[in-house]
């Protein structure tokens, strides 16, 4: 399922890249030669380079049907860990079951999604684990939080439920999903420190290539589309990307911090608050292609 992702990410970005090329350089700016590979719609061959993303998606998935390997995933080996249930969507399913008539089935995943919230805090506020007939327990919450989490705990267990107990049960849920989120919310970085983040890594990653751009503009005679035109200039320029792209990607991998992100404390985790993966750094981080 991994594999799947990145190759689908990476498709992806190359069909958005494809579609904007097409969308902004219409007529082609360049005909021929080297910058022809800036050009898309009218320069031929050139095209693959946009369509490679497909072409290697499509040259994958018949690899791995020629192997006689199936779409289904394969039994066998060590089950994945499950992902932390999300206390909003859970809160969703609550009330979808209470509009359907089930107030039972609606009580029963109000409380999941009141105990997600719960853990979700915990592990956001690196607390020790709680007792499960006492969350909340050692949470910076109200009292009232306690008490409608035990509540809800004994409305569950009640052996005739109606609508009116789902629609406390909802409510009920509703304000712990709030409080969790509230307690965990200084552990997520707002847009403006992502950002700054990620204008330091530009910054980090582009006073490099200009020395080499500028080095290429000064040691190469003739006008700019000469320059442009010059198999050196394109190396660098798609040579700033690919080392951009794993620049980010391995950066979030090895520790979760880029300099931009170490400079202002910032960290990439799991949503269970462990370090991605290598597959889930470089997927997590294809969109910045598109940008760079």
């Amino acid at each position: 399922p991994t594999g799947g992702a990145l190759a689908l990410a990476f498709a992806a970005t190359g069909f958005g890249v494809l579609l904007g090329a097409d969308i902004l350089r219409e007529p082609p700016l360049y005909q021929s030669g080297f910058a022809g590979v800036y050009a898309i719609g009218g320069a031929g061959v050139f095209d693959l380079l946009y369509l490679s993303p497909l072409v290697a998606l499509a040259a994958a998935y018949l690899a791995h049907r020629w192997l006689g390997r199936g779409t289904r995933p394969e039994d066998g080996g060590a089950p994945l860990p499950a992902a932390p249930e999300r206390p909003s969507a859970l809160l969703l399913s609550a009330g979808r079951a209470r509009s359907e008539g089930d107030p039972r089935r609606s009580i029963e995943v109000a409380l999941r999604g009141a105990r997600a919230a719960e853990a979700q805090a915990r592990r956001l506020s690196q607390a020790p684990p709680a007792d499960p007939d006492r969350p909340w327990i050692g949470l910076a919450v109200p009292p009232w939080v306690v008490a409608d989490a035990a509540n809800l705990a004994a409305l569950a267990r009640a052996p005739e439920l109606g609508p009116r107990d789902a629609d406390r049960a909802l409510i009920a849920a509703a304000g712990q999903v709030y409080v969790g989120y509230a307690v965990g919310r200084d552990r997520f970085a707002p847009v403006i420190a992502r950002l700054f983040a990620f204008l330091i890594d530009l910054t980090v990653l582009t006073v490099p290539a200009a020395l080499v751009w500028g080095y290429l503009a000064l040691s190469t005679p003739g006008s700019l589309a000469v320059l442009i035109d010059s198999p050196a200039f394109l190396a660098a320029t798609y040579g700033y990307v690919a080392l951009a792209f794993l620049y980010f990607g391995l950066g979030s991998y090895w520790g979760g911090r880029t300099v931009g992100k170490r400079a202002l404390r910032l960290l990439v985790t799991s949503r269970s608050l462990t370090p991605p993966g290598f597959v889930a750094s470089l997927v997590r981080e294809s969109t910045k292609l598109v940008v760079l």
